[in-house]
């Protein structure tokens, strides 16, 4: 699994890498840490035990209203739940971002997107009277939900296409289809991302 999490950042790394810059300058691109709960919405999000992840993002604003900006948001990245499932994931997001007083901005947006996820343990097979491991090629689900958020400069703040932003991320998901024939259709996820963000390509 070690190796697969390695050759997965090596090759998102690359892809960034290599990318044009032309197209790319009022996006901004950004890394963080994430704590996994296979829970539900609560308390227990925040201080239950630690099941560690990363992402990368990608953010670009797409259209500048009154009072909020609308901020199409990309992400992929992997987490790691040793009693449950490990998982590599791909969302997508609207979010509408509202400025408060000062550099403080809050937002929210549903998600979208793709789970695979592999058991932790390995996969076993019945055969000859003894259960052998086998291998795990993973199981594709769909993941969707909602995200709430916040950001803020912290450094270069007074110039925009330079500014290292730090940021927060909820995110209450719910998977599926799960195990339907064991009549569990879904199951519940929460992320929470703590991370930076920063435009990589100049105009």
């Amino acid at each position: 699994m070690k190796h697969r999490i390695l050759l997965y950042a090596f090759g998102l790394t690359i892809f960034i890498s290599k990318a044009n810059a032309q197209g790319l300058s009022d996006w901004q691109f950004g890394i963080s840490t994430i704590k996994e709960s296979f829970f539900y919405p609560s308390k227990h999000n925040f201080i239950g035990p630690y099941h560690p992840g990363f992402s990368l993002i990608a953010e670009k604003q797409i259209k500048e209203l009154k009072k909020s900006n609308k901020i199409l948001s990309l992400e992929t990245g992997f987490y790691h739940h040793k009693y449950f499932q490990n998982g590599v994931f791909l969302l997508s997001g609207l979010n509408y971002e509202f400025r408060l007083k000062g550099r403080l901005k809050l937002r929210w947006g549903p998600r979208l997107g793709y789970l695979h996820a592999f058991s932790p343990t390995g996969r076993y097979k019945l055969k000859d009277g003894e259960f052998k491991q086998i291998k795990d090629w993973g199981r594709p689900t769909a993941l969707a939900g909602l995200a709430i958020g916040a950001s803020y400069p912290i450094l270069n703040k007074d110039e925009p296409d330079k500014a290292v932003d730090l940021f927060f991320n909820y995110q209450v998901l719910v998977e599926g289809p799960f195990a339907p024939g064991a009549g569990v259709p879904v199951v519940p996820h929460t992320f929470l991302a703590l991370g930076i963000k920063t435009k990589l390509f100049s105009k």
